[in-house]
């Protein structure tokens, strides 16, 4: 069954958003100081995305926040494993999840950033000493709604 999640495809775009936004400004305080609450809120905003993202059907979205989520509870365990390079890795995920869904915004799927995928799990691997676990994504359709003048009548 196909169910039109087209009625919620602004929500995400506008929820996803929003955290991203504050996982930014989150990484930005992460630089001044890292403290576990700024550590706490970056997991809490990558999780969200990465719900959000899974339920929607948005596989690239997903797989990279779950990846940011699992890099941020390697910091949440130990924050003496931040240093520069995580951070300046941690602001690339943010900045290409904010493409990605810019890209769904603008009716385009989204990039799978296999190579990034790759430096954030090599590091979660390093940091832990185990792989990162496989994201897991709904498989829905959305339908976009079409508008008289649009070209979609």
């Amino acid at each position: 069954m196909t169910m039109d999640m087209s009625r919620y495809l602004g929500l995400f775009i506008s929820e996803a958003t929003e955290h991203l936004e504050a996982l930014g400004r989150d990484l930005v305080a992460l630089e001044r100081e890292a403290t576990a609450s700024t550590v706490d809120s970056m997991f809490r905003h990558a999780h969200s995305v990465k719900g959000m993202a899974s339920s929607m059907g948005f596989e690239p979205i997903a797989m990279l926040a779950h990846r940011v989520e699992d890099l941020v509870d390697a910091v949440r365990q130990d924050r003496k494993l931040l240093d520069r390079d995580l951070v300046d890795l941690l602001l690339n995920a943010a900045d290409t999840l904010t493409a990605q869904v810019r890209a769904v915004a603008a009716n385009r799927e989204p990039e799978q950033a296999e190579g990034l995928l790759k430096q954030l799990g090599t590091r979660v691997e390093s940091l832990t000493g185990h792989a990162p676990a496989a994201t897991r994504v709904a498989h829905v359709t959305v339908l976009k709604s079409s508008t008289p003048g649009d070209g979609g009548e």
